[in-house]
Formats: structure tokens, sequence, C-alpha cells
């Protein structure tokens, strides 16, 4: 099945209220959506998905139609491009209405929301008169081949393979697809760390990743505890009449 699933990110400091009214916006933008391209759709919106340490929610449509629900997602991303390029999404006013309350949460403390699709991301931040202009970084100018670490969490296959990596270097979500028929390079991942190879998307000022898609290799790294290289000492026996290791290097210094 088509992975129908819509993300809503805020990144910064996002306090508990504020994520709370985001997640009710959230629901009131997907209603209106679903009356603007398919005169009301009976959908039900159910949490798919938290992630911890980013202010991040995915939510998955249940209802009686699958192409209802496509159009929506495909609906929700065009608000998103609309907003992010600084144009009212094409849309009734209810979706308008809707798509700007989201966008007024944008504050001192939340930079960024970002809507995201299993396609593409747009993202939404405070503009400034130092900013670029939002046309010369929207769509996939963000994305390049690349590869990142981190470990790996949320494994899901409902509507679409896709999982969660926390990246090494920020330690925030990074939403990862999958096609269908790579299933089995996620086996046994859950919890471990991974270098996850494909198409990546990265914030364009912070250069943080954001997404990755059209996952080429998915590596398991070995890690190993702090401290087990000691395990290697004595590894070759020492003979009797052998120089202790202190004078070897002595030895080979002196020379030099």
């Amino acid at each position: 099945m088509p992975d129908d699933t819509v993300t809503l990110a805020l990144d910064g400091e996002v306090a508990l209220s504020q994520f709370a009214s985001a997640v009710t916006k959230l629901d009131a933008l997907v209603d209106s959506l679903a009356d603007a391209v398919a005169g009301g759709s009976g959908l039900r919106w159910i949490v798919e998905r938290l992630d911890s340490s980013s202010a991040v929610v995915t939510v998955r449509p249940e209802g009686p139609d699958a192409d209802v629900a496509l159009r929506v997602k495909n609906a929700y991303l065009e608000v998103g491009r609309s907003l992010e390029a600084g144009q009212d999404p094409p849309f009734p006013r209810q979706v308008r209405n809707r798509a700007a309350d989201i966008v007024s949460l944008i504050s001192d403390n939340i930079t960024a929301i970002r809507f995201e699709t299993s396609e593409a991301e747009a993202i939404v931040r405070k503009m400034t008169s130092l900013d670029v202009p939002a046309r010369t970084i929207i769509g996939q100018d963000r994305a390049a081949f690349g590869a990142i670490e981190g470990v790996v969490q949320t494994l899901s296959n409902r509507r679409g393979l896709r999982f969660t990596l926390y990246d090494s270097v920020f330690d925030k979500a990074v939403s990862c697809y999958l096609e269908a028929d790579q299933d089995s390079i996620m086996r046994d991942a859950w919890g471990r760390r991974a270098i996850v190879e494909g198409s990546v998307t990265r914030d364009p000022e912070s250069a943080r990743p954001l997404s990755v898609r059209q996952i080429s290799h998915v590596e398991l790294v070995t890690e190993y505890p702090p401290g087990s290289y000691r395990l290697a000492r004595g590894i070759l026996p020492r003979r009797p009449g052998d120089p202790k290791p202190e004078e070897a290097i002595r030895r080979v210094r002196d020379a030099e």
C-alpha cells in the first residue's frame, strides 16, 4: 500500500503546550484538506509516530477510500511548498486559514516548521532581511546523494517501509523511506548503529539531515564497548629475553 502518512515537525526549543497546539492545528488542516479535495471523506487520522528529542508527529489516515487519502497527502505537501515559497496555498479559504494557524506557531523559540510526506518536504521559517529568498532553496535542490550515520529507531512497514535514524552529529530524527522490496536490509537493525546511503535532504541553513530517500544501502556498524582496545594487550606471548615494550620503542626511537 502506498505511504499516505503526513508529518509535521517543529524545530527549536518547543514547549509541550506549543506541540499540543501544533497537533490540534494539524488535525484541523488535514480535515479541511479532505473537505477541499473530496468534499468530506470520513477519514480518521491516527498518530503513527512520535519522535523523541524532536517535536515530530506523523499521522496516517483510516478510511474506506485509499485514493482520497493519497490526494490529501499530496495536497498537504502542496500547502507546505506554497508557504515555503511565500505564497498562499491554492485551496479554499478554510484550508489557507488552517495552514496560517500552523505557521503562526513560528516564534523566537520555534525557528521553523516542516511539512513532510514520503515524496518530499517543505520548510517554513521566520524570514529576516538576511534570509536567502525561499524560491532558491525549495524542492529537490536540498537533496544530494550522501550517507548518514546514526541509531535506527521506529521501524514501520505500515503503509510503506520507513524508519527513523537519530543522526550522530545533531541527535535529531531523520526520516528514512525505503522501497517496497527493501524490507530485508533492515532485518535485525532496530536499536543498532547504521550508515544509510541515499538521497539526503538537508536543512539549507544548518545542513542538518532531514530525510533520506532512494536508499541504496544500509550498513550496520559493529559497536565495541569503551576501552575494549585494552583487550589487545599481550596478544603475542613474550618470550624469555625479549625486550620490554618500552625498551623496544626506545630502541626504534633512538635508531631514528
